[in-house]
């Protein structure tokens, strides 16, 4: 397996180079740009926030920032210190010294934003830095929506990772796309034999790290498979604890 299950929790924040604007965000906002010294820092969750101290010396030092952390709690300014690619401290870090400082000031510091349907594997290979997403702080994209997606998953992730692409990828495997490698564009129930080459294509992509199955099923040849033919597939997925994401069938006037 090339790819473990990719992780959607994120390790670094990311800078959101957005300004703060109090009269859109007022139930998000300090009433005072001031630093909120209660909160708890990612390490003292682990019990060894003792070994980083405000003066400490970091990889990446980001001062003076509004961070909206996606709690739920009122934004705060704050500082950021990051060592060995991981947040070392939040606080008042105003002693702290480190390698990069970037002055946040005036902008919002957040987790990078998760894009759950992105048709991003389209062009990833062509266009790694996919800044369309990046400079809107995407970070995380779940691809292969709509019931197409690369195969085998394995490859893809490789040529992926050779590229060096811009953010963390997951991939769904598409219903359409195993479906017409087995089958074609035929509209007609599969045999046993075709039934039993889809389910082995989506549990070699589930064990190549897909995280579930998407359909397609208003696009040719989804639209002329069975309600059974997509839960024995959405089974194998279920098997590798995966999710079933849905292009249905009908969404104009005979949707219900």
């Amino acid at each position: 397996m090339y790819f473990q299950r990719f992780t959607f929790i994120l390790l670094l924040y990311f800078v959101a180079l957005i300004p703060s604007i109090a009269s859109s965000y007022s139930d998000y906002l300090p009433k005072e740009n001031h630093y909120d010294s209660s909160i708890s820092t990612p390490e003292s969750l682990h019990g060894s926030n003792s070994a980083y101290r405000p003066s400490d010396h970091y990889d990446i030092l980001i001062k003076n920032g509004r961070v909206i952390d996606g709690s739920g709690k009122v934004g705060f300014i704050s500082d950021i210190g990051i060592k060995n690619g991981r947040i070392k401290q939040i606080g008042k870090l105003n002693t702290a010294s480190a390698d990069q400082v970037i002055n946040a000031k005036n902008m919002v510091v957040s987790p990078g934003f998760i894009d759950l349907h992105s048709h991003a594997d389209h062009n990833l290979l062509r266009n790694p830095d996919m800044e369309n997403g990046i400079r809107q702080g995407i970070t995380t994209v779940l691809a292969g929506n709509c019931g197409g997606s690369p195969l085998p998953i394995a490859s893809y992730m490789m040529s992926a990772q050779e590229k060096g692409i811009s953010f963390n990828l997951a991939l769904l495997v598409g219903h359409n796309t195993i479906r017409k490698k087995v089958m074609g564009r035929v509209s007609r129930v599969p045999t046993t034999s075709e039934q039993a080459q889809m389910e082995a294509l989506l549990e070699e992509a589930m064990i190549d790290g897909a995280f579930g199955m998407s359909t397609g099923l208003k696009y040719i040849p989804g639209a002329y498979s069975s309600t059974e033919e997509i839960v024995l597939l959405a089974k194998i997925a279920a098997k590798y604890d995966g999710f079933y994401a849905t292009h249905m069938r009908e969404e104009g006037q005979d949707i219900v």
